[in-house]
């Protein structure tokens, strides 16, 4: 009987070793993928740059097709550069929402630049939006989409929120909206912006 329970320990013991190593195995290989996807958009942008080289300055339109294009680079697929000179930051955004590749480089949530219905997730991990609580209101941001426009917006409100629901993001009438995940007091920061015209 006592071997029995000494077995079946030893077999619970193992199980639970083997669940932490596949844990600490998992955790190690997102750390890892995230860390090479965000030093492939840092190289990205030199690609897009050159791929769109007559930057022309526009303000956004609704247009018959609202749908913004994209350009494929190393097998992401990117739609915007997004700057913000006074804190020399520069990324690519990835054309489509995954929850897992926010953490590495921002990534379009829903809508478009054309209609001013434009939402883009980041977060506040070094090499992304760490600056984000520094934001000010004026600030300016710049987006170029992959046709050479480039948008000019700024800032006009940050709002702190525990949550990013639908209703949250939509919220008020703002051009850009970008929320960025927070290891703050708060979960979410959204900037909200207005196109300059």
């Amino acid at each position: 009987m006592k071997t029995k329970k000494h077995l079946f320990s030893l077999i619970l013991i193992i199980v639970g070793a083997f669940a932490v190593l596949f844990a600490a195995g998992a955790l190690i290989y997102t750390e890892v993928s995230q860390s090479n996807m965000r030093k492939d958009a840092v190289v990205a942008v030199e690609k897009i740059k050159d791929s769109i080289p007559n930057v022309i300055a526009r303000v956004p339109e609704e247009r018959g097709n609202n749908m913004m294009p994209s350009l494929e680079i190393d097998g992401n697929n990117y739609v915007a550069l997004l700057e913000v000179p006074k804190h020399k930051f520069e990324l690519p955004v990835i054309s489509s929402w995954k929850s897992g590749d926010v953490e590495a480089v921002p990534c379009r949530y829903t809508g478009s630049i054309y209609n001013n219905s434009l939402i883009i997730g980041s977060s506040d991990v070094d090499g992304q939006m760490s600056f984000v609580e520094e934001v000010e209101l004026d600030d300016v941001i710049y987006l170029t989409d992959m046709s050479g426009g480039k948008y000019e917006y700024k800032v006009a409100a940050v709002q702190h929120s525990d949550k990013a629901t639908e209703e949250k993001l939509k919220a008020g009438e703002f051009d850009l909206t970008i929320f960025v995940r927070s290891s703050g007091e708060s979960n979410y920061l959204f900037v909200r912006c207005t196109a300059s015209f």
